[in-house]
């Protein structure tokens, strides 16, 4: 069969191709890993190292990749994204003293998210719909001046001072958005529809959400094509009450603040004083698992507040329990722990659904039991914040399990026989964290792959990547038909290519994948 390998694809074609792609997937509750795939001053030229490893990202088993914000920052090439000055520059006007976004363009930004759309990733956008930063100065009605004159090149949706908030405003990251005044309310949905058109989003994290009121909110995920797409708002409270108002309001989900601060107190306590029990029924996740998404850290958390001891455990707790878990990409590369982590997305992956209940709680030690669901057999966590120790716990499992030995598939424990009367004693060692379940043929998870198919940065046998982005102009050129739109053979000009609809249905030859690629181009004029 044909496959889509050109990534040089333009904006006007990249909505229609990713139907090609198949329609929306069904993503079970345990299949749904997020990865924040940057940190705080993320190099620049961020948008071709997330490309560069996308297929990494697939073959580990995450689902969905956050990206950080992709509009044009008021500190131009410095700004993380955070500080919006223009929301419809992705990296190709002259603005703030710079054409890319500290990113990189607007075309590196489509190549990367078509890349991770072709591979079953759900590029998550990182969206700031409550206030702008860079605006020229304008005076306002009542005489005083005010920095909220915004024209753009594109002339669209130019700002002006009657469509800011004015005064006290107590979460105000530079000029606050009045959302309910018509222009900016319908303004901000059609840009987060052309947004989600135009680079392929699967969902949204909505920064600073305690500015925004959850029934705006809850209006501009419902509109054009962001409607029933993942959305999370960073909500940044411990009150579960809170939590849960805004999420029924806002049809969000949020941040789990509580559990990670619980999850804090236990990592960075490595003399092993925490009483595991606080951890039984903790955080927003165990009031809405569905409304959750649990985290070990975030690019803010890490620059102030990081967990500094035995992250491992805390990551063990989340990849095992329900809610939507995340992992940071700090912490996946910088810190080494890429190694760790993989194999509990695996586990995760394979072996985990259904309900939670806990097996057995004291100061030291903590079990916990996933039911199983839908053909995942379930397993079980023992979690062990003892400094010296190994510690240890008999459990009643799984009745269907007695007979059994259960497999620690961390690699961290042995085998243990379960009893006919379904008991088996479980253990974990000093600070450290199991995960036992039957054993599942063939399943290795410190070796398995979620791989879509093999890695597009493998070379054809000609020596011409299968990633076109890739592959030398002059070897492609040498290999494409000679059209400009329009096929030429004999002289003659003959009919227009087949187009991507109809190479569907040719071969899986390289030069048929470099003649669509180039017929595309000519198409649209490039």
């Amino acid at each position: 069969m044909f496959r889509l390998r050109a990534s040089r694809l333009v904006a006007p074609s990249f909505a229609f191709l990713l139907l090609l792609l198949g329609q929306a997937r069904s993503v079970r509750a345990d299949d749904d890993v997020l990865l924040q795939a940057f940190w705080w001053d993320s190099p620049q030229g961020w948008w071709k190292t997330l490309h560069e490893n996308a297929y990494d990202f697939a073959k580990a088993g995450f689902r969905r990749v956050w990206i950080p914000p992709v509009s044009k920052d008021a500190a131009g090439g410095y700004g993380m994204g955070y500080g919006t000055y223009d929301g419809y520059d992705l990296g190709e006007y002259d603005q703030m003293g710079t054409i890319p976004t500290r990113f990189g363009t607007r075309q590196e930004l489509q190549d990367m998210t078509w890349r991770m759309n072709e591979l079953g990733l759900d590029p998550i956008g990182d969206m700031n719909l409550t206030h702008r930063n860079g605006g020229q100065d304008e005076a306002a009605p009542d005489g005083s001046h005010t920095w909220t004159k915004f024209n753009f090149p594109h002339e669209r949706f130019q700002l002006s001072w009657w469509d800011f908030q004015h005064g006290h405003i107590e979460w105000k990251f530079g000029e606050h958005l009045n959302y309910w005044n018509d222009y900016v309310r319908h303004g901000l949905k059609e840009w987060g529809t052309w947004l989600t058109d135009t680079i392929g989003l699967k969902g949204y994290r909505i920064d600073q959400a305690k500015g925004l009121d959850p029934a705006y909110l809850r209006e501009f995920l419902g509109h054009g094509s962001m409607y029933g797409k993942f959305a999370v708002s960073e909500y940044w409270d411990t009150n579960l009450d809170k939590l849960d108002e805004y999420v029924h309001a806002s049809g969000a989900k949020v941040f789990d603040f509580p559990l990670f601060y619980k999850l804090q107190e236990m990592a960075n306590d490595h003399a092993g004083f925490f009483d595991m029990r606080r951890l039984v029924g903790a955080g927003y996740v165990s009031r809405n698992p569905y409304g959750a998404v649990t985290f070990v850290e975030n690019h803010d958390t890490d620059r102030s507040q990081p967990i500094s001891f035995d992250k491992m455990m805390a990551y063990s707790y989340i990849l095992f329990s329900e809610g939507t878990p995340t992992v940071f990409l700090k912490d996946y590369w910088e810190y080494g722990m890429k190694g760790q982590i993989d194999p509990l997305v695996a586990i995760r992956r394979t072996l985990l659904a259904g309900g939670t209940r806990t097996l057995y709680a004291d100061q030291n030690l903590l079990v916990l039991q996933r039911d199983g669901w839908d053909g995942q057999p379930g397993g079980v966590l023992v979690l062990n914040n003892h400094g010296q120790d190994t510690r240890s716990a008999w459990v009643s499992v799984k009745p269907e399990w007695s007979g059994q030995d259960l497999v620690d598939h961390t690699g961290n424990q042995g085998n243990r026989p379960v009893q006919g009367d379904g008991r088996v004693e479980l253990s974990a060692g000093p600070r450290g964290y199991a995960i036992y379940s039957i054993k599942i043929p063939g399943f290795d998870a410190k070796n398995a792959s979620f791989a879509p198919g093999p890695d597009p940065r493998a070379q054809a046998a000609d020596g011409i990547p299968l990633d076109l982005a890739k592959a030398d102009p002059a070897l492609v050129r040498a290999h494409a038909s000679p059209v400009s739109g329009a096929v030429q053979r004999d002289g003659q000009v003959d009919v227009k290519t087949d187009g991507v609809l109809g190479a569907l249905g040719k071969s899986d030859a390289l030069k048929d994948r470099i003649d669509a690629a180039t017929t595309i181009g000519a198409e649209d004029g490039r």
